[in-house]
């Protein structure tokens, strides 16, 4: 990422005495919720309103350096250090009076290595030479947990290529966290030293419980309940991505579930039939994040 850029007040203002009387209204709201499982990504959104009676640049002048700072603490007050060289930043823009920001995102996890349960309090200051002090935003809460392991499932890393290789131990393993009202399903994929990917699948619907399989290429087969007619059937392979997602109904009652070809190591649905998009469900575009994963 860039080096962090510069807060400047326009030029007609720069003639001005130094003791600019600029205000600024900072908000910040965290996108999904205020509880997290441990590796999770939490993203803001930031705003900035300018109540300064003039319009202001925010840019990269060397003359004029503002700054965006984050105040992580714990429950009991102690100061969370950043986790490296890397600082926010806001984009350039122009403020006119009054204006309001575009919404702009970031995820804390770049700044600072959250991987101790617990609850945070955060907040962030905007400070600039030319403004007679530096502004606070609100404060937000939010907690951090582990989750509950439901089930881990142990597959063989493939490597199709040096059979006298020895095999690498993974995992796949369903945690589940309580967001709010709602409980929430991840999968990790990890080993015994180090998690890889974590990504979530689904939530709790009722008492349908997630299926799942492993093919004989170590691909996660699962079928998560989208609600009590409709079930998505996914396949995962190691590196976390999605190589096949398809939406199923029940047809006469019955679920689909999966069905296995012990003799191929092959992992298929039977049961229910096939959900019609537009006319089963609606499709919906899965949203970029800022991180650019969905």
């Amino acid at each position: 990422m860039r080096n962090i850029k510069y807060f400047v007040v326009l030029c007609a203002v720069c003639a001005l005495p130094h003791a600019l009387l600029a205000q600024v209204a900072l908000d910040m709201q965290l996108t999904d919720g205020y509880h997290y499982l441990v590796n999770e990504p939490i993203y803001m959104r930031l705003l900035m309103r300018n109540d300064s009676g003039r319009p202001l640049v925010f840019g990269g002048s060397k003359q004029l350096r503002g700054k965006l700072r984050f105040e992580l603490t714990r429950n009991n007050g102690s100061l969370i250090q950043p986790s490296g060289n890397e600082e926010p930043e806001f984009p350039p823009m122009v403020l006119g009076t009054g204006e309001t920001s575009l919404d702009h995102f970031l995820v804390l996890n770049r700044y600072y290595r959250l991987t101790e349960p617990g609850t945070y309090r955060l907040h962030f200051w905007v400070s600039h030479p030319q403004m007679p002090q530096a502004y606070k935003s609100n404060e937000v809460s939010f907690n951090i947990s582990t989750g509950i392991e439901s089930w881990r499932v142990m597959v063989g890393e493939p490597d199709l290529l040096d059979s006298q290789k020895p095999v690498k131990t993974m995992y796949y393993t369903l945690i589940a966290v309580n967001k709010g009202a709602r409980r929430m399903f991840f999968i990790r994929i990890e080993d015994d030293q180090r998690i890889y990917v974590q990504r979530p699948i689904g939530t709790e619907v009722g008492t349908e419980k997630i299926e799942r399989d492993v093919d004989g290429l170590s691909n996660l087969h699962l079928i998560v309940p989208l609600d009590p007619k409709l079930f998505q059937y996914m396949i995962m392979d190691l590196k976390g991505h999605i190589e096949k997602t398809e939406v199923y109904k029940k047809r006469d009652k019955q679920s689909p579930r999966l069905g296995r070809d012990e003799k191929r190591g092959t992992v298929f649905v039977v049961g229910g039939e096939k959900a019609i998009p537009g006319v089963d469900f609606e499709e919906v575009k899965e949203v970029t994040k800022v991180d650019g994963t969905g």
